[in-house]
């Protein structure tokens, strides 16, 4: 409603800015109330694991949006959809074997 509002009366982009005191508020009563949860011994960097959820995630929603262009049946939104799923699941079976996993 009161987004309606601001249209009504203010230019569009008002409405954005609707959130900046509610931004504001939330930093100062994450500062105060969020307590420092720093691991004291993290581990180790998983590049693998970070590769394969990236590039499975980005070819799944390419899939996605190939799909919508040509339809669900196609070629060519189903081999990236698998592939992509493929991907994902190479990175769960990755992390259950990694020793120091995301």
């Amino acid at each position: 409603m009161v987004s309606g509002w601001l249209l009504q009366h203010f230019w569009w982009g008002s409405i954005f800015f609707v959130n900046v005191p509610i931004v504001a508020i939330a930093l100062v009563l994450m500062a105060r109330l969020v307590p420092d949860s720093r691991n004291p011994a993290p581990g180790r960097l998983d590049p693998v694991g970070v590769l394969l959820s990236i590039a499975g995630i980005a070819i799944v929603v390419f899939g996605i949006i190939r799909a919508g262009d040509v339809g669900w049946g196609h070629v060519s939104a189903m081999a990236p959809l698998a592939g992509g799923l493929a991907l994902l699941v190479a990175f769960v079976a990755w992390e259950r074997w990694f020793s120091s996993p995301m």
